[in-house]
C-alpha cells in the first residue's frame, strides 16, 4: 500500500511540474492557455481591470500565492503585489 501511494504521488507531482509555467506577460501566455491545458504562475497588481483581461483568453485567477516572482503585473506592468496561478476556465 505504501509503494502504491508513493508511486501515485510521484506521478501526480511529475504531471503538475510538467504543466506549470511562469511568465509576466499576458500577451505571451494568454494564447497558450486556451490550447495547452497548462497553468501559469505570474504576478498581479490586484486591480480588477487586470483580472478582467484574463476573460479574453477564457482564463481566471485560480489561487493567490504569497510572495512575488516578478516585479510587474502580467497585464498593466505596474508594480506587482502578489503572485497568482492563472488557468483556463471551463
Amino acid at each position: 500500500l505504501t509503494t502504491i501511494q508513493t508511486t501515485l504521488f510521484e506521478r501526480a507531482q511529475a504531471r503538475v511540474d510538467a504543466m506549470r509555467n511562469s511568465s509576466d506577460s499576458l500577451a505571451e501566455f494568454g494564447p497558450k492557455l486556451e490550447n495547452d491545458g497548462t497553468f501559469y504562475q505570474t504576478s498581479w497588481c490586484e486591480k480588477p481591470e487586470c483580472e478582467t483581461e484574463l476573460k479574453n483568453y477564457k482564463a481566471s485567477i485560480r489561487c493567490i500565492i504569497e510572495g512575488r516572482t516578478f516585479e510587474t503585473c502580467f497585464n498593466c506592468k505596474q508594480a506587482s503585489k502578489t503572485d497568482v496561478i492563472v488557468a483556463r476556465s471551463y
